[in-house]
């Protein structure tokens, strides 16, 4: 659940602020406020939780055994579905990756720039919130495309 009860403009006379300015965004509404996940927090069935936890835990593990050779993971997520691949040996930026990924494989990924300038250009970001054969597919369509 996501609470965002402000609205509103801003008009920049330098365009090199809108970047900033949708990077300040981002960081705002990419997720719920602090102070509304703590008011979830009452609303939660912790073993309905634990139950979801494992789920998202078996999804990354399947995820990890099919992509392995595919990129370097160095960090297994531990409380979030994504998993963050070094996609360098392939000799483009996780952005170009991303984009023939989607364009050829019909597999969308995020680039790792999409995060920061600190190195992330060599990443690319899979999310493992889907069931487990649409993982399935999703890394069988990866491996294929770099391995052809």
């Amino acid at each position: 659940m996501i609470y965002t009860p402000w609205l509103g403009w801003l008009i920049l006379p330098d365009e090199d602020l809108v970047r900033k300015a949708e990077l300040i965004s981002q960081n705002l509404y990419i997720s719920a406020p602090t102070i509304s996940q703590y008011a979830a927090l009452e609303a939660f069935d912790y073993e309905y939780l634990e139950q979801v936890r494992e789920t998202y835990k078996k999804r990354r593990d399947l995820l990890i055994k099919e992509l392995d050779g595919v990129g370097k993971i160095d960090v297994y997520p531990e409380g979030a579905f994504y998993l963050w691949i070094d996609v360098s040996k392939y000799g483009m930026s996780g952005y170009e990756l991303s984009m023939k990924l989607l364009r050829e494989a019909k597999v969308a990924v995020t680039p790792g720039i999409d995060f920061g300038k600190n190195n992330t250009d060599k990443f690319i970001r899979i999310s493992f919130a889907k069931d487990g054969g649409t993982l399935q597919e999703g890394a069988r369509r990866i491996r294929d495309y770099l391995t052809r």
